[in-house]
């Protein structure tokens, strides 16, 4: 699908249908990076101690920035 908007999707980064909660929490806990734009997953991925980028221009979790 993403092709089609002329993405390319490398071959080390997997695109999965929608999952649900603890599913979520487990593949975030195995993650060795994790990219959101959501605020409970960065905050998820701080607990797990998995690197996290967020992909926002801010976000409400200031202590994890402070944290690094």
């Amino acid at each position: 699908m993403l092709e089609s908007f002329g993405i390319a999707i490398p071959d080390n980064i997997k695109i999965i249908d929608p999952i649900g909660y603890l599913d979520m929490i487990l593949l975030e806990k195995h993650a060795a990076l994790i990219a959101t734009d959501s605020g409970g997953v960065q905050k998820e991925a701080y607990f797990h101690r998995v690197p996290c980028i967020t992909m926002r221009d801010q976000t409400e979790w200031i202590e994890l920035v402070e944290q690094g």
